[in-house]
């Protein structure tokens, strides 16, 4: 149908529009008299609409509740103006592809890989209080650990190592927010255009297939500890659930460190990178093996994290509660890495950071903290 330019336009609509089923539809409209010769409108249409009751989506029309827009009038009018050919396409919404285009991406038919994604503004502030509220609270906790006598109950100690843990993370996410999104360190490098922003020339962008492999491999009669896959990463089972996996544990998929994990996802992408040694996981996971030698599973971990908008739109459609991704889609998704000698730069930082705290040296790391803040 491609190649006989029998499509105009293709739209992908919500789900939940319907009583008796909750995937979502997609609308194929087909002429054979076509306005715009060998173009093809596509629109994302996923997000319109709104909850009618728990259950039950509807687009709206402009009449019910003013609040709510006018869906309906937004694809139609896509439409009209896309055959009198005045159009103009909406990153996240619609897209004007020609047949060539949809050849040259294997004649994939699917709008949200053409549309895009919508441009979000990521907001600065949000995470520079969260660095300096990070490092302000490390401060208070390292004091705290220097007060604590023979005397404390252990899992006061522990409380405190724990918090520690927590923040450390949070400037580890920051800082890398700031080297690999803001860039501070390389203002005055020559920057190549990118999927997504600006970035270094001497960086390298690779599509997902390039460096992870999807892994199937099974636990057997490895006893191994059992892992959930949330928003909030990789955690052990037993800290949400009382019950095992499975009966058969044996079937469980087998995972290792630095692998990548997707789990059961509705609105929002369950995923993760493994930490601990091995693990096992649903057979309804899906499991990605990193070539650690093309991409760190640490920087991974934080690209992701930093661009989850990006990855939204991974969550395959389908009539379960929990979905699965698209692996296919996951595949052709793209990443930049940086070189190993800027990436040393961050982990050095990092390192010095860390070191600095045991230290009790506060005020340096203000300081420096202070310093990169400065230049944004």
């Amino acid at each position: 149908m491609s190649n006989a330019d029998l499509i105009e336009g293709i739209i992908d609509m919500p789900p939940q529009l319907f009583y008796n089923v909750k995937i979502p539809c997609c609308l194929w409209i087909l002429s054979k008299c076509k306005k715009q010769k060998g173009k093809v409108l596509f629109v994302d249409a996923r997000k319109l609409g709104y909850m009618r009751d728990r259950t039950h989506r509807e687009l709206s029309c402009g009449e019910e509740n003013t609040n709510h827009g006018n869906d309906i009038k937004l694809i139609a009018d896509a439409f009209s103006d896309f055959r009198e050919g005045i159009h103009q396409p909406v990153n996240g919404f619609s897209s004007i592809v020609t047949i060539k285009d949809i050849a040259d991406n294997g004649f994939s038919l699917s709008p949200r890989v053409f549309v895009g994604r919508k441009d979000i503004k990521i907001n600065d502030r949000a995470k520079v209080d969260d660095l300096i509220n990070s490092i302000n609270k490390l401060i208070l906790l390292y004091g705290k650990l220097k007060t604590v006598g023979i005397n404390e109950l252990p899992f006061e100690i522990i409380s405190i190592y724990s918090q520690i843990s927590t923040c450390f993370e949070k400037v580890h996410n920051s800082i890398f927010y700031l080297y690999f999104v803001k860039l501070l360190p390389f203002k005055d490098v020559e920057l190549q255009e990118s999927f997504l922003y600006p970035i270094p020339a001497h960086w390298k962008l690779l599509t997902f297939d390039e460096f992870i492999s999807s892994s199937n491999e099974k636990c057997g009669n490895n006893v191994v500890p059992e892992f959930s896959v949330t928003n909030r990463g990789i955690v052990p089972r037993s800290e949400n659930y009382s019950k095992q996996l499975s009966k058969d544990s044996s079937k469980n998929k087998l995972i290792h460190n630095g692998d990548l994990i997707f789990g059961m996802s509705r609105e929002i992408l369950n995923w993760g990178i493994m930490e601990e040694e091995t693990g096992g996981v649903s057979p309804a996971y899906k499991v990605f093996t990193v070539n650690k030698n093309k991409v760190n599973p640490t920087y991974l971990k934080c690209f992701i994290s930093n661009n989850i908008s990006y990855f939204s739109d991974l969550i395959k459609p389908a009539a379960r509660e929990g979905q699965s991704i698209d692996e296919d889609f996951l595949m052709s998704k793209q990443i930049f890495v940086p070189t190993s000698q800027d990436w040393a730069l961050f982990v050095d930082l990092l390192n010095n950071i860390f070191n600095l705290f045991k230290k009790g040296e506060f005020k340096t790391v203000q300081n420096i903290v202070n310093g990169m803040l400065s230049s944004l």
